[in-house]
């Protein structure tokens, strides 16, 4: 993804790092964060965060597509891909398996969570969606898993002046 970014648009700047070595990058604020579905496999999250506000500049955004709590919510458990988790009804704590049988951990978190933990740091969120998936996608690839609640959760939010 990155590769077409910088081909599509010569003039910007990409860099890319983690959650470790991101103080690393540049002496120049950054004007823009993403982050797509990295986000759920870190914890804590409050040095994650503490670390992209060190690094975005103010007026800057950052955004990030997570996994949505319904989603997961609906599609753990049994043979699933999401499972292991403490709680049945509003999981939180769990597993990633993949087909391969590898589990990673993975940390469901609601919008109201994000928020808790971003606005204190002097942002306001500008947008949230849940965007469902979409015929196209559902024609194009075997999905065993309940589509009926959109996978994603979509998070902008900008850093105050």
């Amino acid at each position: 993804m990155i590769q077409i970014a910088k081909k599509n648009l010569p003039n910007l700047k990409f860099d890319e790092c983690n959650s470790e070595n991101i103080h690393q990058l540049s002496n120049v604020p950054f004007d823009l964060i993403t982050s797509i579905m990295a986000i759920p496999f870190i914890d804590p999250i409050d040095q994650l965060f503490s670390r992209l506000n060190h690094v975005l500049k103010p007026g800057g955004v950052l955004a990030m597509a997570v996994f949505n709590p319904d989603y997961v919510t609906k599609n753990h458990g049994g043979e699933k891909c999401f499972c292991d988790f403490e709680t049945p009804d509003q999981p939180t704590t769990g597993f990633l398996r993949f087909k391969t049988n590898i589990k990673i951990p993975v940390f469901i978190r609601t919008l109201e969570q994000y928020d808790q933990q971003i606005l204190p740091l002097g942002y306001k969120r500008i947008f949230h969606d849940v965007p469902p998936f979409t015929e196209e996608y559902l024609a194009n690839y075997q999905i065993e898993d309940d589509t009926s609640f959109p996978e994603f959760l979509i998070l902008v939010y900008q850093k105050k002046l």
